[in-house]
């Protein structure tokens, strides 16, 4: 839902409450929440937009209902007999003019630079502001215009200028969003006046720029940018004509000229590092090899022995006659092993093989077993395979 959108459906209703009736895309369709009396009729003012976003504290949109001549405003009007579609409100030629488009703003988030965009076409300090009507015919001297001190924000200082043709008490704007349209540079400011009435200071304001000479041509109008209507030299009302002279310094050579600096300290500083690392790098991979490739040196840890193992078992000499223990190497903690931890040992036969002795000693037929273990034995002394 949209509260208190500014619609000037007749003298008496300034604004209009909207909800979503509509969507398809970008494109949006709302139906005001109540009905208007409009020369003797009860209607519904319906309005089409394309939303975009730009971040999580700021869009924009284009208004896709054209100029209803009977109020002068982006508004599609029906008795609420009448079934209205998207197709009967978004009646604007597409595509829409980039110049535009109208900035919608997180609660908050210009105050805490969250919303601010580069001063694109404004990056530089002016001595000399003259400003306009939207005729020309009134005109006002002696202004000045800061845009280096931070490039995100326009700091004028006005002189005796009347307050319809300055839109700000304050004079300070914060950069929000700027596109280039053919021929002219249009960007979208908030004013940073703590209220606005909507009369003689507004909210957000659109400049249309270009340059010539040295100097900045643009015009000024209050909300958004009055579609390709307003050019750098011609506006409608209640738009006004500036002129910025006496260009004083450039943001952009004050930028330019600290990036040179540090360029040539970066490479006059680490140039050499880098070359140098490069040249022992390509010597130690030829003395080793390149690092831990098949044939280098480079990987082997400290006390690894495996270069001299010729198998990859490891072998001791146990106590236990004929039996050898062969440990295999273990792998490595990430591979699974599929075979049992424990060591291997396999009987190692030593020659000549031993004497097969009886199972029964040779006192007058003592037994050395019992009788129930005699019954499962093989009757000779044999070292076995075994796995654990």
């Amino acid at each position: 839902m949209i509260d208190d959108y500014p619609i000037f459906m007749s003298y008496s209703v300034s604004s209009l409450d909207f909800v979503c009736e509509e969507n398809q895309g970008y494109k949006y369709l709302l139906k005001s929440t109540t009905t208007t009396l409009v020369f003797g009729s009860y209607i519904y003012g319906y309005l089409c937009i394309e939303l975009r976003r730009v971040s999580p504290y700021k869009y924009y949109y284009y208004l896709g209902t054209t100029v209803e001549q009977t109020v002068n405003e982006h508004i599609y009007g029906r008795v609420a007999a009448v079934t209205v579609t998207m197709t009967d409100a978004c009646n604007r030629a597409e595509p829409y003019e980039d110049s535009s488009f109208i900035m919608l703003v997180k609660d908050g988030a210009p105050y805490s630079t969250l919303g601010e965009a580069s001063c694109t076409g404004l990056l530089a300090n002016y001595g000399s502001v003259t400003v306009k009507d939207y005729t020309g015919a009134t005109s006002c001297t002696g202004s000045s215009v800061v845009g280096c001190s931070d490039r995100t924000r326009q700091q004028f200082t006005y002189a005796s200028c009347a307050t319809s043709m300055v839109f700000s008490s304050g004079g300070l704007f914060m950069c929000m969003r700027a596109t280039t349209y053919g021929d002219y540079i249009y960007l979208s400011l908030w004013n940073n006046d703590t209220t606005v009435d909507d009369s003689s200071t507004f909210r957000f304001t659109c400049m249309a720029i270009s340059y010539g000479g040295g100097n900045a041509f643009l015009t000024v109008h209050p909300r958004y940018c009055k579609d390709a209507s307003q050019t750098a030299t011609s506006v409608p009302t209640p738009g006004i004509i500036m002129e910025f002279s006496s260009q004083t310094e450039t943001c952009e050579q004050i930028v330019d000229g600290a990036t040179y600096v540090m360029y040539i300290v970066i490479i006059l500083i680490f140039g050499p590092l880098i070359i140098f690392g490069i040249l022992v790098l390509g010597y130690c991979c030829k003395k080793k090899g390149c690092p831990c490739s098949k044939t280098s040196t480079w990987c082997k840890k400290k006390g690894d022995n495996s270069s001299r193992v010729t198998s990859s078992y490891s072998e001791r000499q146990d106590s236990v006659t004929n039996t050898v223990f062969k440990m295999k190497s273990l792998p490595p903690l990430w591979i699974k092993h599929k075979r049992p931890f424990g060591p291997i040992v396999e009987a190692n036969m030593i020659k000549p093989l031993p004497k097969v002795e009886s199972l029964y000693s040779n006192t007058k037929g003592a037994r050395l077993m019992s009788s129930k273990s005699r019954k499962g034995s093989l009757g000779s002394l044999f070292s076995f395979n075994y796995k654990t």
